[in-house]
């Protein structure tokens, strides 16, 4: 009833909620939202025992009283992590233009987000292009579609606290396999968690483990464009590239690890570009990761915001976040995106959030307020409740969905 009718407010048990349900805090702490000291959360059972003084036989028989208490009553901490996720970061042409020309170490694209990004207990990224101290790379006015930086841009996506790069990505091979081991050897030397590109198809589709505060996660990663071929940008068993994904695939790949870990995220790159929505394909990779247990699914590529899947009580489901490092500003929409922010506890996916992001000069995201705050929200809501066609979004003017219902 509550998920089905925002208008109605309940008082549940801690047990009853997960992320299709919006918590509230109370007095500022929100047990599912990690926010403040949840041990002082004001609903909360709690139980005193005033234990006397007592020595020889009635000490042992109060140490094994209080033994007894609370092994039938478990404290109902859940320990929350918080997980930060965000769009495509691509370093190449204008980004790479921009970020070059203020110097190194090569930090300027995260400087209005690295506080918040290193917030969270682990931030995740994606990455879509490849890495490399061997080719030179082309900026702005080139036109070039294939994006390249050097290996020193991770000073970047370390100074904000990546914790975890996903790759799978039309473009980490545009240069060739041998460019995909340099760029995978880079995320090493960084010591950055990597999934969803290898030296070869079984690393590639191998899921990468993740560990936090004694809680692990499984990422599994990979591209699916709607194109008409994806093999440009596949790993094979014996040269490197991006992970291939198809159901089949993203089923295995989930199961393999499913056991392994607390819980699991599918991060792919999919999609059609500039489009709010899920195309066929989006649509039966996310029901095969979720029926293989993926607890969250963040993706990727289709640079705008695309919608979400609520209401699925096996998972999450974000089709896409947008962009977040990148020169595309010629839509609206292109330069506007969102960062996923989801609390995991208790064995489930307990909450979600998006943080509307803005990226100005080519390069540079930042939190955004106002008008463009409540555009990147009402997208995502009218889309994700049927209310929103799925259509292109940056076809004609730039301001084409700046109208109604969105505010200029």
């Amino acid at each position: 009833t509550v998920n089905a009718d925002k208008s109605t407010l309940a008082l549940a048990p801690l047990v009853a909620v997960d992320h299709r349900v919006r918590s509230l805090s109370v007095d500022g702490i929100g047990p599912t939202l990690k926010v403040g000291d949840t041990s002082q959360y004001a609903l909360h059972h709690r139980l005193y025992v005033d234990v006397p003084d007592a020595t020889g036989e009635a000490a042992e028989l109060q140490r094994l009283l209080l033994q007894q208490l609370e092994s039938a009553l478990p404290s109902d901490a859940i320990n929350p992590i918080r997980l930060l996720a965000t769009g495509d970061i691509i370093f190449g042409r204008c980004t790479w233009t921009r970020t070059v020309q203020y110097g190194e170490p090569y930090i300027a694209a995260f400087l209005d987000v690295a506080d918040f990004l290193k917030s969270a207990d682990v931030t995740m990224g994606n990455m879509d292009n490849t890495l490399s101290d061997n080719i030179t790379p082309m900026g702005c006015g080139t036109g070039t579609v294939n994006f390249v930086a050097p290996t020193s841009f991770l000073d970047g996506v370390e100074y904000a606290g990546i914790d975890i790069m996903t790759q799978g990505s039309n473009h980490l091979r545009d240069f060739g396999p041998q460019y995909v081991v340099e760029t995978i050897d880079a995320l090493d030397r960084y010591t950055i968690t990597h999934a969803g590109a290898g030296r070869n198809l079984a690393e590639a589709q191998a899921a990468a483990i993740y560990e936090v505060a004694g809680v692990r996660f499984g990422i599994v990663s990979g591209v699916n464009i709607d194109v008409a071929d994806n093999s440009t940008y596949w790993a094979t068993p014996d040269s490197a590239g991006s992970a291939p994904i198809d159901t089949a695939s993203v089923a295995a790949s989930i199961a393999a690890v499913r056991d392994q870990v607390d819980y699991v995220i599918f991060a792919p790159q999919w999609g059609i570009e500039y489009i709010p929505g899920p195309s066929e394909k989006q649509a039966a990779l996310a029901e095969a990761a979720l029926t293989a247990g993926a607890d969250l699914i963040v993706g990727n590529h289709p640079h705008v915001p695309q919608w979400a899947v609520h209401n699925d009580q096996r998972g999450f489901v974000a089709w896409a976040l947008g962009n977040f490092v990148y020169d595309q500003d010629w839509c609206y929409w292109t330069e506007r995106s969102a960062i996923l922010e989801a609390i995991f506890g208790d064995g489930r996916l307990l909450s979600v959030r998006y943080h509307p992001v803005k990226i100005e000069d080519y390069h540079r995201p930042h939190l955004t307020q106002g008008s463009d705050r409540e555009n990147i929200l009402r997208l995502i809501e009218l889309g994700s409740t049927g209310q929103l066609a799925n259509e292109l979004i940056c076809a004609t003017s730039p301001l084409r969905t700046v109208l109604q219902p969105f505010v200029e």
